[in-house]
């Protein structure tokens, strides 16, 4: 599959994966699926054999209960592996597509793209781990949609029991959920200012270890400049990704102290 220079939507992180590799996509997205409903069934499961253990049942009633416990917890661990083994086949099939893709978009920059300070910055930015970065995106969307449902039925079961009680639990996950969009915004941009200091960190770094350096070191004795310009870049990177880091822990922090406070 070929890569077009468009500006890439949610959309595209769920249809390129689809293109790339249909049926292993499928599969994930039933097997997820089944794996967002294990929870409310381990719940119900659980509960039942409780119930039925605290009730003094006959032990066939009892036993039929466990099994059924069991059954629950078997049918994980299958899911589970069922999606880890689809999961690397679509790995190695969107790397293979993926970054094949962005090296022959690089390959064929005209020389004024690459020269350009502020084009390959943005060169390199794209190309640190493309197929990883759509993975990612994939997967988080995926993992969202497990979390909901999840979320979605365990509401439901505690709804059967106490409607009150499911829509304050419902209400109280909200702002965590807007908390987490807030910070993912946030992580991303402070990935963006800091991967450009990152690649320059990245070129000081080969300039003072690699072979092809070796005789100009010697030669000029630059290698204390460059070590001085590698930790600047890289202290500037780190501190860029600890600001936010720690806005994303004090925004987490706020959020989590005003639901226990309205409770």
């Amino acid at each position: 599959m070929t890569l077009t220079p468009k500006n890439y939507t949610l959309k595209d992180y769920i249809t390129i994966p689809f293109k790339i590799s249909r049926q292993h996509v499928i599969g994930v997205v039933l097997l997820k699926i089944l794996m967002s409903l294990v929870p409310v069934l381990l719940l119900l499961s659980t509960s039942n054999f409780i119930d039925t253990v605290v009730a003094n049942a006959q032990t066939a009633i009892i036993i039929q209960s466990f099994s059924l416990l069991l059954g629950v917890i078997l049918l994980n661990w299958v899911l589970n592996a069922m999606y880890d083994r689809l999961k690397i086949k679509l790995n190695l099939a969107m790397y293979e597509n993926i970054n094949l893709s962005i090296v022959e978009h690089i390959a064929s920059l005209k020389y004024f793209y690459i020269e350009n300070n502020d084009n390959w910055e943005l060169v390199e930015r794209v190309n640190n781990k493309p197929a990883d970065r759509f993975l990612l995106s994939f997967f988080n969307i995926l993992d969202l949609t497990q979390y909901a449902i999840e979320t979605i039925s365990l509401l439901l079961v505690i709804a059967y029991a106490n409607v009150p009680v499911a829509i304050i639990i419902g209400a109280l996950i909200v702002p965590f959920c807007l908390i987490s969009l807030k910070s993912g915004e946030e992580e991303y941009e402070a990935y963006e200012d800091a991967s450009v200091y990152f690649r320059r960190a990245k070129y000081f770094s080969s300039i003072l270890s690699t072979r092809e350096y070796l005789e100009e070191r010697k030669i000029f004795n630059f290698s204390g400049y460059i070590n001085n310009k590698w930790s600047q870049n890289f202290s500037e990177a780190v501190a860029i990704e600890k600001q936010a880091n720690k806005k994303m822990f004090m925004r987490v922090t706020l959020g989590y102290k005003t639901v226990i406070a309205n409770l």
